[in-house]
């Protein structure tokens, strides 16, 4: 945008060069300095108008872009950088976009840079990626037909690190494209599955084998320790056994008495 402090030019100097286009830009400039002040309320007016349009419209009014041009996004990165950099240093690009505006310019100044980052990001040596061409900096055609086939992959489909490089080139047809890119989503898809399953029967193995340890621990035979010794369930019984038998003995009961009577009512094997 040009401001009256550019312009130290006198008006003779114009008379005779002075195109149609010039004479208007001159009369519009002329216009905007002898208008009053704006208040505060046509301020934000006029930001809210802005800020309801999109990047690309902002851009569009703000700037003339070629786009059957085949050298056009390198033309407009080109022309962007030059009005940016003539009114802000590197440090005050890189916060530009998050400053509240203060006027229209903060908005058309912030947006044209976006609109640069997007055209730099998204092409190389000046032709638009796959990525770019899905934004719309391709053909309509280009754009309308590789939004088809993303609608065309399956639900959830992912993409390898490979998959991801294809979105990113430039110097590939959108029909290698779409080969390459549905083969990859395919192979990764197949992968996820296979690990998936994978791991659902490691899980499962997991937790069978889990549930044949808390078994095991339950039906374990009782175990007790006296004395630095370790008795299973059984011998403890006969240990009981044996001090009873003593005990009776030492009463004088007749021991063999006590024994037949165990084995008649088979509480007592004699051969154990």
């Amino acid at each position: 945008m040009i401001s009256g402090s550019n312009l130290n030019i006198s008006t003779a100097n114009f008379k005779s060069n002075l195109t149609p286009a010039d004479k208007t830009a001159k009369t519009n400039l002329a216009n905007e300095q002898t208008q009053a002040p704006k208040s505060k309320e046509e301020i934000q007016k006029e930001l809210q108008e802005y800020r309801s349009k999109t990047i690309i419209e902002i851009v569009k009014d703000a700037i003339d872009i070629d786009e059957s041009d085949e050298n056009w996004i390198t033309k407009t990165i080109d022309k962007i950088d030059g009005i940016l950099s003539k009114k802000y240093t590197a440090e005050e690009l890189r916060y530009i976009g998050q400053k509240d505006p203060e006027s229209k310019e903060d908005i058309i100044d912030a947006n044209l840079q976006t609109y640069m980052w997007m055209l730099m990001s998204n092409s190389r040596d000046g032709k638009p990626t796959i990525w770019g061409k899905i934004l719309g900096f391709g053909t309509k055609q280009e754009q309308e037909e590789l939004n088809a086939f993303r609608d065309s992959l399956p639900e959830g489909a992912a993409m390898s690190d490979f998959g991801d490089s294809l979105m990113h080139r430039a110097d590939i047809s959108i029909e290698d494209f779409k080969k390459l890119y549905a083969e990859d989503v395919e192979k990764t898809m197949k992968a996820r599955k296979e690990m998936n399953e994978q791991m659902r029967k490691e899980l499962e193995e997991y937790n069978a084998n889990l549930s044949k340890q808390r078994a095991e621990a339950k039906f374990k035979p009782i175990q007790a320790t006296s004395k630095s010794q370790t008795y299973v369930y059984k011998d403890i019984k006969r240990e009981f056994f044996e001090n009873f038998l003593k005990a009776e003995q030492e009463k004088g009961t007749d021991i063999t008495e006590i024994l037949n009577q165990l084995v008649k009512i088979g509480k007592f094997d004699v051969k154990a």
